[in-house]
């Protein structure tokens, strides 16, 4: 990938010893899975980099992401597309090697959330913001967290399903108190009650065995926009007959409708991604929680 300014080419040996060297990747069997891709001028003078660190998707999906790990351009060739470039260059790789998802964290400065948005990811705050509106905003353990399926699957939204009906104020508070278990979770959503909007996907009967929550929070700066927490319930017997797909078509009209830009559901676990994958959604993957050995993920997807 070529253009009048600069090359983009793998690390050379030398150029990644140095890299993993810098940022002290010990472990041999981390150091295996370091790709790192570098931009060089017309002298073979480093102009900037993007170093991304293969990992494991976890079955039931299984198959292999992408993290990444640093992005760096030089000062002064900043604002020349080098980093798009190198973004462009990993996601074509990617594909090449047959990976589902790249995605990594930055900090929430206007520069970085703006080009990973342009990029084409999903994102979400975490975090603590900072207090101090006068302070920058990377002076505070606060990030964006990135994400972007590599081939992403298509979400009929177009579709509508005459089994699914929106659910009045009465309904939504019995729905959380009948399926929401996490109890941190259900005190957030009861306290958004008067915010919230519900559907169903109701039997032949007119019982309901599927049901999602949405409920609109802020992207956080410096993003001003907005954003739509989802929940999705499905009765176990009627699962993988795609009830849940319909009822996130439905979610997805209503944030096209409201002008959210994207819908997130946080802290599923890997037997979930499965289903986010097929209809769509850009997956991050936190790291394994230690009291339950496994994954949590956050599901996310642009409104187009």
């Amino acid at each position: 990938m070529n253009n009048r300014e600069y090359t983009i080419l793998h690390a050379n040996p030398e150029q990644r010893d140095r890299i993993i060297s810098l940022f002290k990747f010990n472990e041999k069997k981390k150091r295996e899975k370091v790709i790192i891709y570098i931009a060089e001028d017309s002298h073979s003078t480093p102009l900037g980099r993007i170093v991304v660190i293969e990992r494991e998707v976890p079955s039931p999906l299984g198959g292999k992401c992408w993290y990444v790990y640093d992005l760096f351009v030089s000062p002064s060739h900043r604002r020349n597309g080098i980093a798009a470039v190198l973004v462009a260059k990993t996601m074509e790789e990617a594909e090449r090697a047959g990976v589902l998802f790249i995605y990594g964290s930055a900090n929430a400065t206007v520069e970085a959330s703006c080009f990973w948005l342009k990029q084409g990811f999903s994102m979400n705050a975490y975090g603590r913001k900072q207090n101090d509106p006068a302070m920058p905003l990377f002076y505070g353990n606060y990030f964006h967290m990135f994400s972007r399926c590599i081939t992403r699957k298509p979400l009929p939204a177009h579709q509508r399903n005459d089994s699914v009906r929106k659910l009045s104020n009465a309904e939504i508070v019995q729905l959380i108190g009948d399926y929401l278990t996490d109890l941190e979770k259900k005190a957030f959503y009861m306290s958004r009650a008067d915010t919230l909007s519900a559907f169903a996907f109701c039997g032949r009967r007119g019982e309901i065995i599927g049901a999602i929550i949405a409920c609109p929070d802020s992207m956080q700066a410096p993003l001003e926009s907005i954003r739509l927490f989802i929940e999705v319930f499905v009765k176990e017997e009627h699962r993988t007959q795609g009830i849940g797909k319909a009822l996130v078509c439905e979610v997805y009209r209503l944030a096209k409708e409201s002008g959210a830009i994207q819908l997130t559901s946080f802290s599923q676990t890997a037997e979930h991604i499965g289903f986010w994958y097929e209809i769509g959604f850009d997956v991050f993957f936190w790291d394994v929680n230690p009291k339950t050995g496994e994954y949590s993920t956050t599901a996310m997807l642009r409104i187009e």
